[in-house]
């Protein structure tokens, strides 16, 4: 799956975090059915991209891809 960032407003905590990345994604895999999904078994997949809220609970960490670095 590709990262997506939307830094929120204020500092809210995780249990608000999550449920509005799962909104966005539901948001995101909706309008773009053809490319995105939120499944996260691949072999359902058929092909789209994983839009992945996994990380949005606490002590998970990610690592930013090289081009958003300037690398």
């Amino acid at each position: 799956g590709y990262p997506a960032v939307v830094p929120p407003a204020g500092e809210p905590d995780f249990a608000a975090v999550r449920p509005f990345a799962d909104d966005v994604a539901a948001v995101l895999a909706r309008h773009h059915a053809e490319h995105l999904t939120t499944e996260m078994r691949k072999r359902k997949r058929r092909g789209r991209i994983l839009v992945d809220v996994l990380r949005n609970t606490y002590a998970h960490t990610a690592v930013r891809p090289c081009w958003a670095s300037g690398v």
